[in-house]
């Protein structure tokens, strides 16, 4: 028997969906509006070949995905050897925000606000709503891209952040959204679970708004794949 089937199956209505979850570069698929109970419980289960377990907090369940009112809820999936990305990433995620009052996490894997990020953080600015993507290094210094389109209206977005060895990139609703930046430092590693919405420092600080579909690969989708990946993901959000 296979370490997929080890976890609970994949629903009948599974093969219907337009994702390859067996694409060995897709390292984490969370189709958060699923309703089944993979997704609609305090215990989910990721749609990718490794079938993470992932633990709901708070964030209430519906027909277009999870919904954080910002005072605490997120989802949390433990760490992962696949998650040690350091190379290249590409993190696609869907979501809507309606207040930036503070900084707001869409995803971040970060050692308590004070160490190593494995995993680049996607979060909303302090006031303005534009997206930042971020990756740290060991010695906690930062590589950053910020997009030029504000964020924070209330309406759903699909957003893209990664890097190759050479750049940052940062996509929104299938259009650049800031030049690439140079990277110039490799990622550190953490035993960290990977959050939606909880950025955790001295003051712990949520996302006010929803997010739908998360995906995450170890390798950076090219302008075109990101399009075509959202093209085959807006049905659920928007028309």
């Amino acid at each position: 028997m296979s370490q997929v089937l080890s976890r609970p199956a994949y629903h009948r209505n599974w093969a219907r969906m337009p994702i390859d979850h067996k694409d060995p570069s897709l390292v984490l698929y969370l189709p958060l509006w699923y309703p089944y109970s993979d997704m609609t419980g305090s215990t989910i289960y990721s749609y990718d070949r490794n079938r993470h377990t992932g633990t709901v907090t708070d964030a209430t369940w519906g027909i277009q995905g999870r919904t954080f009112d910002g005072t605490g809820d997120y989802i949390s999936i433990a760490h992962n050897a696949v998650f040690d990305i350091t190379s290249a990433l590409g993190i696609i995620i869907w979501f809507t925000c309606t207040n930036v009052d503070n900084y707001r996490s869409l995803l971040n894997k970060n050692d308590d606000g004070a160490d190593a990020e494995a995993l680049a953080m996607m979060r909303l600015n302090i006031t303005d709503g534009f997206l930042m993507g971020r990756i740290q290094n060991a010695a906690a210094a930062l590589d950053s891209i910020t997009g030029s389109v504000n964020l924070a209206d209330s309406a759903w977005h699909c957003a893209m952040f990664g890097y190759d060895a050479s750049n940052l990139y940062l996509y929104v609703d299938g259009a650049q959204a800031a030049t690439p930046v140079a990277k110039t430092l490799t990622p550190a590693t953490n035993a960290k679970p990977v959050y939606l919405s909880r950025y955790i420092t001295l003051n712990e600080r949520y996302l006010v708004g929803k997010e739908g579909e998360v995906l995450i690969y170890n390798r950076l989708l090219s302008l075109a794949e990101y399009q075509n990946l959202r093209l085959l993901t807006k049905w659920r959000y928007i028309s």
